[in-house]
């Protein structure tokens, strides 16, 4: 076999683990919290994001509405 082409598959190999791991490392450091009332309601909502209710999206109105500053029936589209 070729040292040049197993010194570059060896290379590769290393940077590959390499980046894979600061992914890794930056995934868990980044991570944002999104409390699972929020994904709940954001689930029953339409999607539509056509701002209806007066918020700007889907996912502001969820929030609001988990926080209680908004009415859960303002969604038009989405009906009762």
């Amino acid at each position: 076999m070729d040292p040049l082409f197993l010194s570059s598959v060896i290379v590769l190999g290393g940077l590959g683990l390499l980046f894979g791991a600061a992914l890794a490392y930056a995934s868990i450091k980044f991570a944002v919290y999104v409390d699972p009332k929020v994904e709940q309601v954001l689930a029953v909502l339409p999607g539509a994001n056509c701002g209806a209710c007066g918020r700007p999206g889907c996912a502001a109105y969820a929030e609001a509405v988990v926080k209680g500053e908004t009415p859960p029936n303002m969604c038009s589209p989405g009906g009762a």
